[in-house]
This record gives C-alpha cells, structure tokens and sequence, in this order.
C-alpha cells in the first residue's frame, strides 16, 4: 500500500471514530431524557426548538425514525383508548337518563299501594 492510500484509511478510520463518539453521545443524551421526569410533550417541543445539531440531531433523527415506524401502531393505540372512553362515556350517560326515567315514571299500582 502506498502511503497516500495508508492516509485516506486512516482518515477513514477517524471518520468513523467522530460518528460512533457522536452516536454514543445521542445515545447517552436519549437514556438521560428517558430517565427524566419530564412529560413527553414538553421534551418533544424541546427536540423541535433546539435538537438541530450535532449529538442532539443525531438523537433527533433517530427518534423520529422509530416514532415513523411506529407510527401506525401509536396512533391505532389512541384510537382504541379513545374509543373505550367514549363507551364508557356513553355507558354512565345511558345509566343517568335510566335513573331520571325511573325517577318519573309512576309507580305500578301494586306498588302504590305498598307504600301507603
């Protein structure tokens, strides 16, 4: 090997070596925000405004790229927790109008008459 193709591996080899620290940097920066108390929301609006860049943009491509994969599946789980509030939504207004159609309706005679 000459020396100009010794020096273009190992430009290679240092190439590598700057993309696996910043991945391991946007690694590192991703388990510390899993481990944070902070809402999902307000670190998505975070990763929006200021992850450009760098390890942050890095960490950003990534997680869009797994939330674009499970896209399908994060908006089918909300439509199904949508849905089961709004049956049991529908389920307490339909046991309160059974209580007000109750509370109107008269009395069968037979059980007038037990009440006086």
């Amino acid at each position: 090997m000459s020396l100009s193709e010794l020096k273009e591996l190992e430009a290679e080899a240092n190439g590598f070596d700057s993309n696996a620290l910043l991945l391991s940097g946007a690694q590192e920066l991703l388990a510390k925000e899993r481990n944070s108390p902070r809402t999902i929301g307000k670190f998505i609006v975070e990763v929006m405004r200021y992850w450009n860049s760098g390890k942050e943009g890095k960490a950003r491509e990534e997680l869009f790229s797994v939330l674009a994969e499970l896209q399908i599946d994060i908006f089918r789980i909300a439509e199904m927790r949508l849905a089961a509030k709004a049956r049991e939504h529908k389920v307490s207004a339909a046991h309160k109008r059974a209580l007000i159609t109750t509370a109107i309706l008269p009395f069968p005679r037979g059980a007038q008459d037990h009440e006086r």
